[in-house]
């Protein structure tokens, strides 16, 4: 069950101390993990509801920016494995409810984005929970539940559930006792709603090896960091804070087709930015080599399919180099089939994008990593005026 990200919609709470824009990407870059991380503990069928999906939905030079945030969200999903259904009208308890008979029957477990690091453990002993009880919850520790998971909804077990408040859990244990179901507990964990929340996350993410919580948590410091370092350094921190000059900044792109190249640099056109083009991946590594740090890209735009060194090669070498693996890395790829997506995602890359590009798609995406390295360099730069201060 989740939102698609969308400003104004998600992480309101935290939106208060970030902004919408870094809100939104926290909780964009906490969906993306967690649907990675079930897909790989949990074995079974995958369904992503999403709210504000409709089946077909294309891309059109019609479609708005909140439509191509729930149309780039399906297409990730399914990328890796889920299949996408949309949500019903009502509260979560009829959302959950109409969810269940999309689902059809059997068990079935429901998850949140807010809970992203629940140990591997726990989610890899999800059925055996219901070895001895017909449901199990896990509560979570602002008063939600992280998971649900149940061989049957009874009727009734949602009935004066107050959601959004600091009580659900404890309404909706009190229904099942009272409804005589059989039931389970698994351990109590930590959701993210606010800025102590996310940065409590950090700290449970040091020391993780897990890949898909290794890259949660290399995403989200820059975030959270930035403005730690502005308050120290005595700047405002405000909602707007966070909006880079896109004009100041630079794009590479790669493709070995120079109509796709076109096509990219004019879409890109409204940031402002500057951009460079190579026909070919080893061009662009001695692009990389060649350009002062001062002329670094700020964001690479990345074919897979090309003649001599492929994309998934390029994003490695980019990777591996301790003076451009900073630089965000976006495939820009006709492929679909998972093993193609997981190979991108060991090499480093941040982001996808399906052929054909979508305009506003490649904008909001485009943004959303170049306010990542906006903030990344602004922590920098704040780490080095704290040092000059020593």
């Amino acid at each position: 069950m989740a939102k698609p990200p969308i400003a104004g919609r998600v992480k309101t709470r935290l939106a208060e101390s970030l902004g919408e824009a870094s809100a939104t990407e926290v909780h964009r870059l906490m969906l993306t993990c967690v649907l990675d991380r079930l897909r790989h503990h949990c074995p079974g069928r995958h369904v992503l509801a999403l709210d504000g999906y409709e089946a077909g939905m294309s891309g059109s030079s019609s479609e708005s920016a909140e439509q191509a945030a729930v149309r780039a969200t399906a297409e990730e999903a399914r990328e890796i494995g889920w299949e996408v259904i949309g949500q019903s009208a009502g509260d979560l308890g009829e959302r959950l409810q109409s969810a269940w008979s999309a689902t059809g029957s059997g068990p079935v477990a429901f998850f949140g984005v807010d809970s992203p690091d629940v140990p591997a453990e726990a989610l890899q002993r999800l059925w055996e929970f219901l070895e001895n009880a017909d449901l199990a919850v896990g509560p979570a520790e602002d008063g939600g539940f992280w998971t649900l998971v149940a061989k049957d909804l009874p009727e009734g077990i949602w009935r004066e559930v107050p959601w959004g408040g600091t009580a659900v859990f404890n309404r909706l244990w009190d229904n099942l006792i009272n409804l005589e179901v059989s039931r389970d507990r698994f351990p109590v964990w930590p959701d993210v709603d606010d800025l102590t929340d996310l940065r409590s996350l950090l700290r449970r993410l040091e020391g993780e090896e897990e890949a898909s919580l290794v890259r949660l948590r290399e995403r989200l410091e820059p975030i959270t960091n930035g403005v730690a370092s502005a308050v120290e350094s005595g700047a405002e921190v405000s909602p707007g804070r966070d909006e880079p000059d896109y004009s100041t900044c630079r794009v590479l792109l790669v493709d070995d087709n120079q109509q796709n190249l076109e096509l990219l640099e004019a879409y890109l056109e409204p940031l402002g930015c500057a951009i460079d083009a190579t026909e070919d991946g080893i061009d662009a590594i001695k692009h990389l080599e060649q350009s002062t740090t001062h002329h670094l890209p700020d964001l690479v735009l990345l074919d897979v399919m090309m003649p001599r060194m492929s994309g998934f090669e390029v994003c490695r070498k980019i990777k591996d180099d301790p003076r451009t693996r900073s630089i965000p890395v976006m495939m820009v790829t006709a492929l679909h089939e998972i093993g193609d997506v997981e190979k991108a995602v060991e090499c480093g890359t941040d982001d996808f994008l399906s052929k054909p590009v979508n305009k506003m798609e490649l904008l909001t995406r485009a943004k959303s990593l170049l306010k990542v390295r906006h903030l990344k360099r602004e922590l920098e730069q704040a780490e080095a005026r704290l040092l000059n201060r020593g």
